[in-house]
This record gives C-alpha cells, structure tokens and sequence, in this order.
C-alpha cells in the first residue's frame, strides 16, 4: 500500500473534519498543500491580502458554525502578522487551527530566509503549539452558542471587515450586516478585495467620523478642564480624507456614500438588496464635548 504524503493526509483529515473553508494568505513553505486543494474541490481556499484578515474571517465563521476553522499563514512574517487577530480569537476563546509552513527541518540549523521559531512566536497566546507532521481538529474547545450579533473580542482592532465575511459564510441563508469604524478598518481594508473576489454578498456600514474619537474622548478624560485650548495630535483622519465608498469601488465593491440623515434608510436597503458585496459610507459628525 503506497504511502500517504503529508499535503494529502493533512487534506484528507480537514475533511474528515468537515471543513469547508481554509481562510489564508499563501506562501512558498506551504506550496505543496495550496498545490494539492485542487484534488479537493470540496474545501474551498478563501483568499485574505492580510494574515490578520484571514484570522479575523476565521474567528467570526468559527463562533457562528460552533465549529472550529482552520487558516493557513505564511511562515515566520506571515504567523507574526497574524499574531494580533489570534490574539483577539484566544480572549474569545475561539476554536482555531493555525497552520504555518516551516523550512524543512535539515535547513533550519543554517537559519534559512523567512524561518523563525514558530512554536515560541504562538505559544503565548495558543493553547496548544507544536511543530507537527499529521493534524486532528478535536482537541479544539467547546464555542458559545452564537447569537445574531458578533461582537469584537480581545481588543485588537480591525476584525471588523474580515469578521463579517467570515459571519456571511457561516450563515449564508442570513443577510450580514457589518457595521465598522473607520479608523479600525483601515487595518484591514483589503478585506474589501476579498469580498469582491469570492463574491460573498455582505453589506458594510462604515462609521466614518474622520477621526479616533475614542481616543479624543480618553484625551479628554485625561487632561480634564485642562483640555480646552489643547489640540489633538494625530488623532484625525483628514487631509486627504477616507472616502470608503471610493476605496469600495476601486477593489469591486458597490460602494455609496450618505451625507444627510434622511438617505440613510434608502442607500442601505438599497445595499442589502444588492446581488453582492455592498458598503455604505456614512458620513458622521464628531463633536467631543470639553469640561
């Protein structure tokens, strides 16, 4: 009986899993195993521009199948980008497995480009790190029971855009609506390509005030009546501005910016019933009020 390579008995097991999806960013170290997904039409190759994107579709697919996913990172730069999102996944406690092609172990002594010490790099923020041949998604936790609303988990910001993708995959008989902020989107922007390109039919509201109100409003709190007269330094997103119904468009998003309160309700039910990916970009006031 001839012998399984590693590529397919790691394909194999995914589906013996019953996963559907590998959210990821390829790269040379994992070749074989993007080679080999074509023998697989079952399991489909989700495309991230960004590791932390792939994990942030992840987390959010996870916590509304209860089930775990499986992403696929990039060796050394690729699980470093990554490690923000996984961060957010672990205070969720969410079931991930993260895949990352290493060197092969009779080059690692000579330090080859792009190598590093995957394990150490994940181990404080996983629960389990290892450097293995063959994969078993069991061992994964138990996940809450999913309600109709996802909430950002963990602090990291930017899993807003990714986390809806993943959220409309998990409930593909559901409408998602994804409401972000903007200066947090910008972390993953390139969500938007991705939406595009595997035609997943989410609707975006972005939340664009132009500025980290949040920190103007810590600033505040801060400084107290000592914050009149004080500017906030590096905290607007202006000259040149976000235009996200701009940026939509240009990666094959349908994109439509509100300026006045009364458009609001149409541009939106006109987003949702639009057959594909949507944002509406709503322009916001940003008052922050002084002591």
């Amino acid at each position: 009986m001839p012998r399984m390579t590693g590529k397919r008995a790691m394909l194999e097991q995914l589906i013996a899993d019953g996963v559907q999806h590998v959210f990821g960013n390829p790269g040379t170290t994992e070749q074989g195993f993007m080679d080999v997904l074509q023998d697989y039409p079952q399991v489909q190759f989700m495309l991230a521009l960004h590791e932390g994107v792939a994990v942030s579709m992840a987390d959010a697919y996870a916590r509304l199948t209860r089930r775990p996913a499986f992403v696929e990172v990039h060796i050394a730069p690729g699980l470093g980008n990554a490690l923000g999102m996984m961060h957010n996944a672990a205070i969720g406690k969410t079931p991930l497995v993260v895949y990352a092609g290493q060197s092969p172990g009779r080059v690692l002594l000579q330090e080859p480009h792009l190598s590093g010490p995957l394990v150490d790099m994940a181990r404080p923020i996983c629960k389990w790190s290892a450097q293995i041949h063959h994969a078993h998604l069991s061992a994964a936790v138990e996940v809450t029971e999913p309600g109709r609303m996802v909430r950002v988990r963990g602090g990291g910001i930017g899993p807003g855009l990714p986390g809806s993708l993943g959220a409309q995959l998990a409930r593909p008989d559901r409408k998602v609506v994804g409401v972000c902020s903007d200066g947090a989107a910008m972390y993953s922007i390139s969500a938007l390509w991705t939406a595009a390109h595997h035609k997943i039919p989410v609707t975006y509201v972005m939340l664009n005030n132009a500025a980290y109100r949040i920190l103007k409003l810590n600033m505040v709190e801060y400084l107290g009546a000592a914050a009149r007269g004080r500017r906030f330094v590096a905290m607007d997103l202006t000259d040149p501005e976000l235009r996200f119904d701009r940026m939509a468009e240009a990666m094959g998003v349908h994109g439509r910016r509100v300026e006045r309160p009364e458009d609001l309700g149409p541009a939106l039910r006109e987003a949702i019933a639009h057959d594909g990916p949507s944002l509406v970009d709503v322009a916001m006031e940003s008052p922050v009020p002084l002591p």
